[in-house]
């Protein structure tokens, strides 16, 4: 049995049952009291005439002129110094600005905090790789280097570690040095550079 074949014997097709149909009439005159609306707003905004936005905003211009010319020489300066001032302020306001910004005091403030934040992180880091390296000193090189047991010669083993001691603290001396981790600090500034 197909869709289109009814169990009497009546051929009925889906065309004939649905007919799809979309109004856009009423999107369309929406659409034209929307255009007839923007329309008639930038009419008033270019207008010319006395009553349109551009001519009172001039008259309101010239009275404030007028109103300022008026003023006796301490409110004239008055009123340069109050709108020096709301300049100032705006640029200061630049200036502050916000972490976000670069450049900015704010933003300087917060590269400084984590600059300042370096030397824990620092000596944090240094004392990890000190526990490491005594970790490692006897079970991996004794096992890399192939050294002796215990019941064998004893000086050659510990020549050994010593040596690989020394190349890698080393590293970390000079490491200790270059952010100021010192052990002994002598006084006079010749003797603690040498």
């Amino acid at each position: 049995m197909s869709w289109n074949t009814a169990p009497t014997g009546v051929d009925i097709q889906a065309v004939e049952l649905v007919d799809l149909r979309i109004d856009t009439s009423k999107t369309e005159a929406l659409s034209k009291i929307t255009k007839a609306s923007i329309a008639s707003i930038d009419a008033a905004l270019n207008s010319q005439e006395p009553n349109g936005l551009n001519k009172r905003r001039e008259a309101v211009e010239a009275l404030v002129a007028d109103i300022k010319s008026k003023l006796g020489e301490k409110q004239r300066l008055f009123v340069i110094f109050k709108e020096h001032v709301a300049k100032w302020q705006r640029a200061k306001q630049d200036l502050l600005g916000s972490k976000d910004k670069a450049q900015s005091i704010e933003w300087f403030k917060a590269e400084i905090k984590s600059l300042d934040a370096m030397p824990i992180k620092l000596t944090t880091s240094l004392a990890g790789l000190s526990r490491q390296r005594s970790r490692l000193r006897l079970s991996k090189f004794s096992k890399a280097l192939n050294l002796p047991s215990r019941t064998e010669n004893r000086s050659t083993a510990s020549s050994n570690l010593v040596s690989i001691r020394a190349k890698a603290e080393h590293h970390l001396l000079v490491i200790k040095c270059q952010f100021g981790h010192r052990k002994v600090h002598y006084q006079g500034l010749s003797k603690n550079t040498s």
